[in-house]
């Protein structure tokens, strides 16, 4: 397993924080594959979400990779946590943009995303929902449209290892076909794999077309 520099040389954002703070509040959590836990300490100001620290060790280089978990959601919107993806973090620890920070999403990197869903949960008490299709997909707005497509991306198709390599963005939709920006070339399999998968959550889907965005 390989680790881009930016995870290898990351300075520690979040300190470890051994007392209470006032006003602050603490979450514990259980990972379950890196096997150890860790308290999240945090506030909520105005449904946007401020990390002061963390109690509680994981094992190198995944303590860095959490830390910079933890920038990417905090002082954002609480449903941050709920939609924040594998990929997303990839990105943000890549040394050079066609390049993935790690070899492969492990099931201890994917195992760091638990702690995510984890916190959503006990602050708002909602669990967070499963896909279900969308019949009404192409009636939308186009912001809802990306909206649930970065969905299907981020609980079906980032977190897996054959798609690591590629980025996919909504362009633009006409009548029942999608325009859908790629950063690199699919093979015929793989557009028709990647088609089904979106045809499962839009069933109304007729076709794709990948625009490749070097």
């Amino acid at each position: 397993m390989k680790f881009s520099n930016k995870i290898l040389e990351r300075k520690l954002v979040y300190p470890q924080i051994q007392y209470n703070l006032k006003h602050a509040l603490t979450y514990e959590h259980q990972f379950d594959i890196l096997k150890t836990k860790l308290d999240i300490i945090y506030q909520v100001d105005f449904e946007n979400l401020k990390i002061h620290g963390i109690r509680g060790e994981i094992e190198p280089p995944y303590h860095k990779i959490l830390d910079g978990l933890l920038e990417l959601v905090d002082g954002q919107k609480i449903g941050s946590l709920n939609r924040i993806s594998s990929k997303e973090l990839d990105y943000f620890f890549r040394d050079e943009k066609s390049v993935p920070a790690v070899t492969f999403y492990s099931s201890e990197y994917l195992d760091l995303f638990g702690l995510m869903s984890g916190l959503y949960k006990n602050i708002t008490g909602i669990q967070s929902k499963a896909l279900t299709p969308d019949l009404d997909y192409f009636d939308r707005s186009f912001s809802e449209q990306v909206e649930f497509f970065e969905e299907i991306l981020a609980q079906e198709i980032y977190p897996y290892r054959e798609w690591t390599e590629f980025n996919f963005d909504l362009d633009d939709i006409k009548d029942l076909k999608m325009f859908i920006l790629v950063d690199r070339v699919l093979s015929e399999s793989k557009k028709d794999e990647f088609q089904k998968i979106l045809k499962r959550f839009i069933p109304k889907l007729y076709d794709i077309e990948l625009l490749i965005d070097l």
